[in-house]
């Protein structure tokens, strides 16, 4: 029976327990009396019969008017207060509790609102004065996460579990499976989960037991090598060092990963060309030595055969050297020496050039802006130092007006000009500067021009077009990684509102042998999801045409760890679901289907409880998919409708706006299943507190409490 109907029940008994007392009281009475003093009674009041009855009902209408109006004006908003308190407690930001019921009621509702405004003010100003004490260290913290997110190389922190920790964008980017059917790419990267989903269990071990034996036999160097082939397809070396405890006790591992696969390139091509000079010189050059010892050995040979021996020479030596020439054309990119090369912007390295120019006092030159999204691959410091020569050796042959530097995009290349108005130089002065050793300001280079723009695997020439006053030199380069306005690649760093790419709160949480339902909520990983749909039963047709999600370790949200993706549910959409969702057909043209979404959303909810508003509903679309697709949504599911009934049963409302409302949270992107998503989630780690404060601390208790409500009945 619902709470609120025992209290009802209870009042109507209280209410009509001074009626039950008086009947009582009566009947007694009656009974004491003997026969003729009973007729005597009721001839007295049978002339009163009506009156009697009409002040009977009178007195038991006035009972019930009374326990309706204790019942509205007291008792129900004294649940509501009690139930908005709780929430105001677990809530600084909301200071607003219903005032409904008696002018009493209303009195102690303003005193709670006053005392939440004071209980605001105090801890605002509680929590400035945390801010400001922690600030350096948040810039220092911040700091280190942007740096650890933009190194080349992917870095990896685990405890000694194979929870993920930390982890940055490169590794994000090597720990991705390849493209799927989708179009995505499968990421299995996340705080708060197992790195041996990604890189095997068995190497890893095979490290760490390296690395214990060198701890244990007291080595100077606590590390291990690996090289393996990563989920991209990339080939990484990894170096693996410990996280070392109190007593040099193993507490964890870092893994620092460089890719490797264009270096393995280059040793196998330089494999087979060696192999092909071996193969290509060995019979000639044994021929060759034939000959001239058949020469010196018998010095009286005719003209005739000795002619012979020298067209045989001189054939050899023709096909070997065809044969070197043929090779190097075929293998000459591995000829060169390669310089480490790192990205850089184009703005950034035109942004240098200049800022060096100023340092060496040069004629001022014009900087053209360069696309935002090109990238180049340069050694920054030996090109810089080329370009300034370059610059110089031009004002030194007079060529010193409207200088401009720009960087271009070609098909497959980077242009980088140097370009100038009116006086032109000879092609016999270019080839003197481009061969001439770069000497400028005191420093010496070993190398020419050429030579670094070589080593740069690039070209240069004179940039000069007949009838154009122009002229120019022109540098051809290797283009960067390509980035856009949806590649993180080569974004700009902010220091607010990154993603949440470390959590180092998991250096202390070992593998939990434990059920799910005997674990704390705090500690257990959930994954909150909506689903968007073409209508309201699965059953006989709809289907799903979003999923969106968001992971919570820790009771933080993973915002750097979100999963939406749209769904062509190969139906017409009805008008009504593209209205309340914002999703067009056309939107959902070319999208993949629900066989190819759901496994990789099973994959992203792998080990941990589902949560949902209405859990019922969206459940019912997955489960029916299951059969379909041959896989289980077998995790714990918990229900914020359901557990905000449990919380608060006199809410009139548990809708996810009125949560959010009764929370006092923004919520974005309503009837977006990503938007609901963030906003189920923050509701639920709002709940969670409220939760405790009712006994209720684990997945089990919170199961069974869900259980206990009207609304654990609805069926989809």
């Amino acid at each position: 029976m619902a709470r609120k109907h025992k209290i009802l029940l209870w009042l109507t008994f209280s209410a009509f327990l001074p009626a039950i007392i008086f009947l009582a009281v009566v009947f007694g009475f009656w009974f004491q009396l003997n026969t003729p003093e009973q007729e005597i009674l009721l001839n007295l009041l049978k002339p009163l019969k009506t009156y009697l009855i009409l002040s009977l009902f009178t007195f038991l209408f006035i009972l019930g008017f009374v326990a309706k109006k204790m019942f509205s004006d007291y008792f129900i908003p004294l649940q509501k207060l009690i139930e908005d308190a709780e929430v105001m407690k677990n809530s600084p930001q909301k200071t607003s509790i219903s005032s409904s019921g008696a002018k009493t009621i209303q009195q102690i509702a303003g005193l709670f609102a006053d005392f939440a405004i004071q209980k605001k003010d105090l801890q605002e100003n509680v929590n400035k004065k945390i801010t400001e004490a922690n600030i350096n260290l948040e810039k220092e913290k911040n700091i280190l996460a942007s740096l650890i997110s933009e190194l080349q190389e992917g870095v990896l922190i685990c405890n000694i579990e194979g929870q993920i920790l930390l982890y940055n964008k490169r590794v994000q980017q090597y720990l991705s499976s390849q493209e799927d059917e989708t179009g995505s790419f499968q990421r299995l990267t996340g705080i708060g989960r197992s790195v041996f989903k990604s890189i095997s269990k068995e190497v890893i071990v095979h490290a760490l037991d390296e690395i214990q034996h060198k701890i244990e036999h007291k080595d100077d160097h606590f590390s291990s090598q690996l090289v393996l082939p990563l989920p991209s397809g990339t080939l990484a070396r990894m170096h693996v060092v410990p996280v070392l405890g109190k007593n040099e006790t193993m507490t964890g591992f870092i893994i620092i990963m460089y890719d490797v696969s264009e270096q393995l390139e280059h040793d196998i091509q330089r494999y087979e060309m060696i192999q092909a000079l071996v193969r290509g010189t060995r019979s000639s050059a044994a021929n060759i030595r034939a000959a001239i010892e058949s020469v010196i050995s018998y010095k009286d040979m005719d003209s005739g055969q000795l002619s012979l021996f020298h067209n045989v020479i001189n054939d050899e030596a023709s096909s070997l050297t065809e044969h070197l020439n043929s090779t190097i054309e075929k293998y000459k990119k591995y000829f060169s020496l390669n310089w480490p090369l790192e990205n850089i912007s184009a703005n950034s390295l035109l942004r240098l050039t200049k800022r060096k120019l100023a340092d060496l006092k040069e004629n001022q030159i014009e900087i053209l802006n360069a696309d935002e999204h090109l990238w180049l691959k340069v050694e920054n410091f030996s090109f810089i130092n080329m370009i300034l020569f370059l610059i110089h050796q031009l004002n030194e042959h007079e060529i010193n007006d409207s200088l401009k530097l720009n960087i271009s995009k070609a098909e497959n290349f980077n242009y980088f000009d140097i370009l100038w108005s009116g006086k032109r130089i000879s092609q016999e002065k270019f080839d003197l500067i481009i061969n001439e050793q770069i000497a400028i300001a005191g420093l010496n280079f070993p190398y020419t021009v050429l030579e670094i723009i070589d080593r740069h695997n690039g070209r240069i020439w004179l940039k000069a077009e007949e009838g154009n006053q122009e002229g120019g030199i022109r540098i051809l380069l290797k283009p960067g990684f390509v980035t856009d306005e949806n590649n993180q690649w080569g974004s700009n760093v902010s220091f607010e509102n990154r993603p949440e790419f470390y959590d180092f709160d998991l250096f202390s949480q070992r593998a939990n042998s434990q059920k799910w339902e005997d674990i704390d909520l705090s500690s257990l990983k959930f994954v909150v999801f909506d689903t968007e749909t073409t209508g309201l039963d699965p059953a006989n047709g709809d289907e799903i045409i979003s999923i969106g999600a968001v992971r919570i370790v820790n009771n933080k949200i993973l915002s750097g760890e979100q999963y939406e993706q749209l769904i062509d549910p190969q139906r017409k959409l009805p008008k009504a679901a593209s209205e309340i969702t914002g999703i067009t057909s056309d939107m959902l043209k070319g999208q993949p289907t629900i066989d190819k979404v759901l496994p990789l959303f099973h994959g992203y909810a792998e080990e941990t409880i589902l949560v949902a508003h209405n859990a019922a509903f969206d459940m019912r679309f997955l489960q029916l998919k299951e059969n379909q697709l041959n896989l289980r949504f077998e995790n714990p599911v918990l229900d914020t409708l359901l557990l905000s009934a449990f919380i608060h049963p006199h809410q009139e409302s548990h809708s996810l706006d009125t949560l959010a409302k009764r929370f006092e949270l923004t919520n974005i992107g309503r009837h977006t299943a990503l938007g609901d998503a963030i906003v189920t989630a923050e509701v639920f780690i709002k709940l969670i507190d409220l939760l405790k404060e009712k006994g209720i601390s684990t997945l089990g208790q919170a199961l069974e409490a869900s259980q206990k409500t009207y609304y654990a009945r609805i069926k989809y």
